[in-house]
């Protein structure tokens, strides 16, 4: 990873750079909006990340293919996930989305477990965030639900949302087949390092199975 500073004109890091056998491995360079562009820095191949930096856009280049090294690749698969927020408390719901949104994600919102497996049902998401104690049906049967009706080689990250951090809570999440847990009220650092963790986990189990299907 490369400051775009480093690579300007007359700077004295850019002097012990050889650009133009720069290191094969993948490479970012971190631009501000008001930097050159990469192209302009003749770094072949070389991703851009903006400043200030993000924790999704990080690990989502981190986990990107060798071959996909443009930046505007790598914001655009990340604002492609879409989440599913099931959640009743109509605060929390607002607060969840404009979090989410504001890490570049899309979003939809349903108010309890019945109506997230009738969203389910009709399209798919890359990521749930299901809380655990909701009216109609709560956050536990819903996930054992989805789990039961998931195809074979698809699982879909479902994060609980719960107000307690016992360890009896965290079991019966895990019990109920959801993935990992975050108490409320949610951190901001907490939801993005958890949501691209387990979207970049998610990603890499699809390939797999996608690889094994294509060998059969």
């Amino acid at each position: 990873i490369v400051d775009s500073q480093a690579l300007a004109p007359g700077h004295p890091w850019r002097e012990s750079l050889d650009l133009d056998n720069f290191p094969s491995q993948k490479v970012a360079v971190l631009r501000g909006l008001r930097d050159v562009p990469v192209g302009a820095m003749r770094i072949p191949g070389a991703a851009q990340l903006p400043v200030p930096l993000r924790w999704t856009n990080l690990i989502q280049w981190l986990n990107s293919k060798e071959g996909d090294k443009s930046g505007k690749s790598t914001i655009s698969t990340l604002t492609r996930a879409t989440i599913l927020i099931v959640e009743d408390n109509i605060v929390n719901q607002k607060v969840a989305e404009r979090m989410l949104r504001r890490l570049g994600y899309e979003t939809a919102v349903v108010a309890n477990g019945a109506e997230a497996i009738e969203m389910l049902s009709r399209q798919t998401y890359d990521l749930i965030l299901m809380d655990c104690q909701m009216p109609v049906m709560d956050g536990y049967e819903a996930t054992r639900s989805i789990r039961a009706n998931e195809e074979k080689g698809t699982r879909v990250p479902i994060i609980a949302l719960t107000g307690h951090a016992m360890a009896d809570d965290a079991k019966q999440c895990f019990a109920a087949g959801m993935d990992d847990y975050l108490s409320k009220p949610v951190q901001l650092n907490d939801l993005s390092r958890t949501v691209s963790t387990w979207l970049a986990t998610s990603r890499a189990l699809a390939e797999k199975t996608d690889a094994r299907r294509a060998r059969a």
